[in-house]
Formats: C-alpha cells, structure tokens, sequence
C-alpha cells in the first residue's frame, strides 16, 4: 500500500518532486540525549527541548520512537558518563535508526559499530576559542565523519561542513531546520496596542544584549529580556547600558504571553544556528531585528530585518534606526509580522520537518539496514 507524501526540499543541489510515492511503512527511532539534562527539560536545556518536541512530532506522524537518556548531575561533563553507559542501555533496544544530537554521544555510538544519524548544532564551525572549545570541535568534526549521516540546521552551516571536512563529509548531508509548533505557537489576537520589544535567550555576552538596551534607550519602546541568567555580572551589565526588565527563565505559556504582548523580537546575537527564540517569534507573527549571524533563517524585509554593524562593529545604531521605524509604522509591523507566520508554517512546521527526517532516514535505512536489529 502507498500514501502521496508531501515533501519539500530542505538541502543543496537540486530539489525533489514535491510529491512523490512512498511506501507506507513505520520506522522505529532510538533518540539518544545527552546525558545532562531530563528530556523534557524542566528549564531552559535547548537540545533536550529540541529532543523532546521532535518525539512528540515524530510520534503524532505515526512512528515508534523511544528516548534514551539518563541523569546524573545536570552537569555538561555527564555527557561522558551518559556515553560510557550506553551500550547497557542500547543493549535491549530494537531500532531502525539511531539518531544523536552531542558529539560524545555520536563518537561513543560508533565505537560500539552503531550506524547513527547527527544532528549538528555547534557553533564551532564559525568560531573557536580556548582549549574547551577546540576540544569539543574535534570531538564534533569527529561525530560528523563517522556517522551514518548528518543534518545541518541551515544551508550556511551544510557548506561550512562540507568545506572543512571536504572528502571525509558523510555521504548523506541534508539541510533540515529545527521545527515550530505552528498550532500552539500563534498570534495574538489583536495585535497589541502599545510598541514593545522582546529579547529571549540566555543571558551571556555571546548575546550582546547590551547592545539592544543601549539602542532602545529613550525611544519610548520598553524591553523584555527572557532566559537564564547564569552570569550575573554580565547581566548587571545590560542593565547599565539602557532600560530592560530582565525576567529570568519562565515557563512555555508566559513566554508565549510574551509575544503576544511584543511588537517585535530583537535579537543581535554575535553567533547562532537556528535560535528556537526566532522560529517561535515567526509563529507568533511578530517581525524579528537581528545581526548579521541570523541571515540563514531571517528574510530581511519579509520576516523582520537585519542590522548592519558599523565600523567599530557595534549594532546600536542600526539596530535603533531599525526599531524606531518599526515602533512609527504600524503598517510596516502588519505586513513583516504576516510574512513572519508565512515563513514558521511554509517551512519550520513540525510536520514539514518530520518528513524531511524521514526521507533521510529511509535512506539510512536502505543503505545500512536497522541500526539495532534487535
């Protein structure tokens, strides 16, 4: 029996038909954690969210799919200790795909002759600093080569990899983004009255969240600032360079109020992937301002706009030319805030996304047979 499937092209190269006939049949999918966080995390933990949002997508398309994961000391170094375990907690495992999202967890799995799929979302491959760093991103380049196959976030990133690891780059190497719930992330309804800006994220200086409280200082447009704070000084910081309310890290239904009450989301983020904060902005069709680092996901002048750095490499003054002309145009915030939705439900839908795993797992698949037989 066979089903028409929609699909829609997520990588380089040609496209494919946007239907095609496929058989009808359930995969079973082992989601491997990272040793560090529960899955779903009860605050922030941004890959085993990810994790977690994806089985739940997984499961509503009709497949199989069981999380492994195990907790010790919410600290990142258990992400060794998770590895060292997981022959014993794969041993009664039966799946047709195994999928890892941390490069300890993809270099463990094949040591034990585990074909696995990898996510990659190191920020690595733009910039590497300190011993930390350039360990992990071995471990990383390492984790790539060695699986089955591998997904970038973005088209930026596929062509980062495949540039650093020229002939060691995996044969199967998609583009498939991260996905949005376009059903429980939605508009407001109405629009709100008064101009505000939101900023969601950890509160670190990879961030420069500085740099968005300077540009909004005296402009009458009031900001939000929702994630945790592990480094307090630094926060004290954005406090000192312009009004924001720094809330802390609060749960999914007040960050959802949140955007309803924004006008727009500001972001300048020196480094990103695919940052959850904007796709959940898109959805709630609110227009996203950021840097240069969001080019891959952000149409500018679709979905929002992209600041421009000046000489010295600050954002301050592009990105305050950029909301005082948002905050004067109400029009302007209808139009981006619609093509913002577009863009969430065209291509960061979850079922979107899911179908496009599937089309790289069946190849998987096909090419390596079950991952686990059992």
């Amino acid at each position: 029996m066979t089903s028409r499937v929609r699909r829609r092209h997520y990588g380089l190269g040609p496209p494919r038909p946007l239907y095609r006939t496929v058989p009808r049949c359930d995969v079973r999918v082992v989601l491997v954690g990272t040793g560090v966080y529960p899955i779903p995390p009860p605050g922030y933990g941004a890959i085993e969210r990810l994790i977690a949002q994806y089985a739940q997508a997984l499961q509503a398309s009709g497949h199989a799919v069981t999380v492994v994961q195990e907790v010790r000391r919410q600290q990142p170094v258990d992400e060794y200790w998770f590895a060292g375990r997981l022959k014993g907690l794969l041993r009664s495992q039966t799946a047709d795909i195994v999928h890892a999202q941390t490069p300890v967890v993809g270099n463990r799995l094949a040591s034990l002759g585990i074909p696995y799929v990898y996510t990659t979302h190191s920020r690595n491959w733009f910039s590497v600093r300190g011993l930390t760093q350039r360990w992990g991103f071995r471990l990383e380049r390492r984790a790539i080569s060695r699986s089955a196959a591998t997904i970038c976030p973005t088209d930026r990133l596929n062509a980062e990899v495949s540039r650093r690891l020229g002939t060691h780059r995996p044969a199967e190497l998609p583009t498939i983004p991260i996905g949005i719930d376009v059903g429980s992330w939605r508009p407001a309804e109405p629009p709100p009255a008064t101009v505000s800006a939101l900023a969601v994220g950890a509160v670190i200086p990879i961030k420069r969240w500085e740099q968005a409280a300077a540009a909004l200082a005296d402009t009458g447009i009031r900001l939000r600032l929702a994630g945790p704070v592990p480094d307090r000084a630094y926060a004290e910081r954005v406090r000192s360079a312009g009004p924001v309310e720094i809330l802390g890290e609060i749960p999914d239904a007040q960050l959802q109020e949140e955007y309803h009450a924004a006008s727009f989301l500001i972001h300048p983020s020196a480094s990103e992937i695919l940052p959850v904060a904007v796709l959940q902005a898109f959805a709630c069709g609110i227009p996203v301002i950021g840097s240069e680092a969001l080019r891959p996901v952000l149409e500018d002048g679709i979905a929002g706009f992209i600041a421009v750095p000046d000489p010295r490499g600050s954002l301050g003054s592009s990105l305050r030319a950029l909301a005082v002309q948002l905050r004067d145009d109400r029009p302007l915030r209808a139009r981006l805030g619609a093509g913002a939705r577009r863009c969430a439900e065209e291509r960061y839908s979850w079922p979107k996304i899911v179908a496009a795993h599937l089309d790289l797992y069946e190849a998987v698949r096909n090419r390596f047979g079950p991952a686990l037989p059992g």
